[in-house]
C-alpha cells in the first residue's frame, strides 16, 4: 500500500499561469477517494472476488472561451 501512497499527483495542483480553463474538482478530496477505491479493488483481487479492475478518476473543468460567432450560410 505504500506505493499508491506515493504517486505523485502535484501535475494536478493549480497553475500560476493566467489559462483558459480552470479545474472545479476538489483536487485533493479526489485523490483520497481514488486511494480509497484502489485500496478497495486491491483486497477484492487479493481475496480472488475479482481478477482485474479499471478505477477511474473524473474532473469538472470550467472553461472561460468567448464564442465565436459562426456565420450561418
Amino acid at each position: 500500500m505504500k506505493r499508491l501512497e506515493d504517486l505523485d499527483f502535484s501535475y494536478l495542483s493549480p497553475s500560476t499561469q493566467n489559462k483558459m480553463c480552470t479545474v472545479v474538482t476538489d483536487v485533493e478530496a479526489s485523490k483520497k477517494e481514488y486511494i480509497e477505491k484502489v485500496i478497495a479493488l486491491k483486497k477484492h483481487i487479493v481475496s480472488g472476488d475479482i481478477i482485474q479492475a479499471v478505477s477511474k478518476r473524473n474532473y469538472l473543468v470550467r472553461m472561460f472561451m468567448l464564442l465565436l460567432p459562426v456565420p450561418f450560410l
